[in-house]
């Protein structure tokens, strides 16, 4: 879907960005199973890690429109705000109601946080990185 609705003008800061989610989601995944924070009980294939299908997938993508669409930080703040409202408090409960992950020492506000954290830093160093090579 992303592919369909992307704009040619931001296509390589929304890749950048959605890279750099992915990298920082995969890391952040593989630090949280090996502290206990959560664990996942199904795995899709025995030789990826466990999350991985979401963390290269959902999140970045997610995010990469965000970047594209939300050119403001008013704008992107209130968008990413619905997206980890949605992402925290919506789509984690139900992947843990259908048995996809088991939260040990997390709650659904850190992830909150997180997503939050995430999006707001990203997008900073990008526009920051961005205003530099133009100048």
């Amino acid at each position: 879907m992303w592919i369909i609705t992307k704009k040619r003008k931001w296509l390589v800061e929304s890749i950048l960005f959605g890279v750099i989610v992915m990298v920082i989601t995969i890391l952040f995944d593989t630090v949280g199973l090996q502290f206990s924070f959560w664990e996942y009980p199904i795995e899709f294939l025995p030789v990826i890690p466990r999350a991985f299908p979401f963390d290269v997938s959902v999140v970045p993508v997610a995010y990469m429109s965000l970047f594209q669409y939300a050119r403001t930080w008013k704008s992107f703040i209130s968008a990413q705000i619905i997206m980890t409202f949605a992402y925290a408090f919506i789509g984690e409960p139900l992947c843990k109601w259908i048995n996809l992950v088991c939260y040990i020492k997390w709650n659904y506000l850190y992830s909150f946080l997180y997503y939050i954290l995430l999006g707001l830093g990203i997008r900073a160093l990008i526009l920051n990185c961005v205003s530099v090579s133009k100048s």
